[in-house]
């Protein structure tokens, strides 16, 4: 809640902070919360800080959205400046599996764990056992 409320502050004072655009869109993203403006953060983010980092931000606020199609489309951009990001490339995972397209994601999943340890890597273990085991729900 802390975090929420000092970024919330930085981004009211100085909306040209696409540093703290971009952390508030994922902090409100991952909490489901007022999703239309954390895509609104996260595209102005994604213009004024382009990288891979901002632009996964940008398809994990678009997956939360249900957007699957653009988060995909999102976290390809992110892999293309920077192809050993395993968390876009696990992101990129899960919005594969919620397109239905399950070996495009086994694919993600498992081109993921190959590169180094990154945090969400337990859970595109997890992922990669449910589609393995025939499950339907990758959820983050």
């Amino acid at each position: 809640a802390g975090a929420r409320a000092r970024l919330d502050a930085l981004v009211r004072l100085h909306p040209e902070h696409g540093g703290a655009a971009n952390d508030l869109a994922w902090l409100l993203a991952a909490q489901g919360q007022e999703l239309d403006r954390a895509a609104l953060l996260a595209e102005t983010a994604s213009r004024l800080v382009p990288g891979p980092e901002v632009l996964d931000t940008l398809g994990f606020v678009r997956l939360a959205r249900g957007e699957h199609a653009a988060a995909a489309d999102a976290f390809q951009k992110a892999l293309a400046l920077q192809p050993d990001y395993a968390t876009a490339r696990y992101h990129l995972g899960l919005a594969r599996a919620q397109q239905g397209d399950r070996n495009a994601a086994r694919e993600a999943f498992q081109q993921a764990l190959e590169h180094h340890p990154f945090p969400e890597a337990e859970q595109a273990r997890t992922a990669l056992a449910q589609l393995d085991a025939g499950a339907g729900d990758t959820q983050k």
